[in-house]
């Protein structure tokens, strides 16, 4: 695909001094740095502008994405001494250099978001949370830890069944006395019990969504019964983290009492469980702090926001981690509930716009985001990024005649095949 932009160009001509530096330094004091380290950053942000010029045009121009995009520099760059951006002057390590460079321009981005909207600053985690601190329980064998292990039964309903299946989200019973316990931001584990046969395993790792309220099942497709979902209970909406390549055999788990409750399980729905065992299980799959703040991050306009400005300052790797799980997150689903799941371009020439329709009777579309996520540019992250395509116009948008003439945020103008199509861009906040 082809993307014409039209850029405004700004002089590079313009003297370390013109940040907002009395303003940053005010915001600096607000973190959990040292004085010394603030000095630092303003010292490299005077350096930033000495080589790119005023950092506040290059934020108002592209949220400072073409300043970041020329300091990134890999260690095999560093290794073969390639030369550093115009401007750019290092006595010592390259690589070290133009890491250090990039974090600050990252930091004075993030400054410069939270002070257009006020946006809080999401930090890079380093450990998995819950959300709240767990309730007190007093009197309780096992106390809330704000993980939760939630049984599954074989004979009830068929966790392999719904982790095979894709599917995002499910609603779960809950054990009676953990109804006022499980918090929203909880994370938390589907256990397969054993059955004829077949060993117990962790088979997802899931974080509670939705508060604990009394409500059937609508669609109990996995349960063995399908009463048994249909009849109103006391369920909690969980959303899917991560499954592992195949499920983690329970007494296959260290033995040690962090993993005690997970390796022999309880006879009920749900029970807390150390934090240690989450951690451990996150590594078999795969799944980091990072991911989880990622997934957290994309279910909200402000934490996309803060997604965007936390992620200017990571290396090429940890960005491409987040871009993936905002490319797979919820904006994409709900822009293509807003446009009823129809191809924006088969509409607009006039075609059927329903590719098929799924087994669950939703038809099928696609979202592409049209500037790639992975770019993270000021705006990607938006409904109005979005498009709504079939399987079709979607492979076309990325290795066909699909140009994007131009976009101004109320509508893209598009050349498909030859003709000139205009497709509204969608405000979801």
């Amino acid at each position: 695909m082809v993307i014409v932009w039209r850029r405004v160009a700004h002089s590079n001509q313009i003297l370390a001094g013109d940040m907002q530096e009395d303003a940053y330094r005010a915001w600096l004091a607000t973190l959990t740095i040292v004085n010394k380290t603030t000095g630092n950053q303003i010292s490299r942000i005077h350096r930033l502008e000495i080589a790119f010029g005023d950092l506040d045009i290059a934020f108002d121009a592209d949220g400072m994405a073409t300043v970041i995009a020329a300091l990134q520099y890999s260690s095999k760059d560093g290794a073969a001494k390639k030369p550093l951006p115009p401007g750019i002057v290092s006595k010592g390590d390259y690589y070290r250099t133009m890491s250090t460079l990039r974090h600050a321009a990252g930091k004075y981005r993030s400054f410069r978001i939270w002070q257009a909207g006020n946006q809080p600053v999401m930090a890079v985690p380093e450990t998995f949370a819950p959300l709240a601190q767990p309730k007190s329980a007093a009197g309780r064998s096992v106390p809330p830890t704000g993980y939760w292990i939630f049984q599954a039964n074989p004979t009830r309903w068929d966790a392999d069944a719904w982790t095979s299946s894709g599917e995002r989200s499910l609603l779960y019973y809950v054990t009676p006395h953990d109804r006022d316990l499980i918090q929203l931001g909880d994370l938390g584990v589907i256990r397969r019990t054993a059955h004829r046969g077949t060993p117990a395993a962790i088979v997802a790792l899931v974080e509670v969504v939705e508060a604990t309220r009394q409500q059937p099942e609508p669609d109990p497709k996995f349960f063995i019964d399908p009463v048994l979902g249909a009849k109103p209970e006391y369920r909690v909406r969980l959303e899917r983290l991560a499954t592992f390549d195949e499920p983690v055999i329970a007494k296959d788990l260290p033995a040690d009492e962090s993993f005690d409750l997970l390796r022999k399980g309880l006879q009920w729905a749900s029970t807390p469980f150390p934090a240690a065992g989450f951690a451990h299980l996150a590594q078999h799959a795969e799944f980091t702090p990072l991911d989880l703040a990622a997934i957290r991050g994309s279910r909200s306009h402000a934490g996309l926001k803060a997604l965007q400005a936390m992620a200017a300052s990571l290396p090429p790797k940890r960005r491409v981690v987040v871009s993936r799980r905002i490319e797979r997150g919820l904006i994409g689903d709900m822009v293509k509930a807003a446009r009823k799941h129809r191809c924006q371009v088969c509409e607009a020439l006039g075609r059927d716009a329903v590719a098929f329709v799924k087994s669950s009777g939703e038809p099928y579309a696609e979202a592409h985001h049209v500037i790639l996520v992975s770019t993270l540019q000021a705006g990607v992250l938006e409904a109005s990024n979005v498009m709504v395509l079939c399987p079709n116009h979607h492979r076309q948008a990325h290795y066909g005649v699909f140009e994007v003439l131009a976009a101004d945020g109320a509508g893209w103008i598009l050349l498909v095949d030859g003709k000139t199509l205009t497709i509204p861009q969608t405000a979801i906040w």
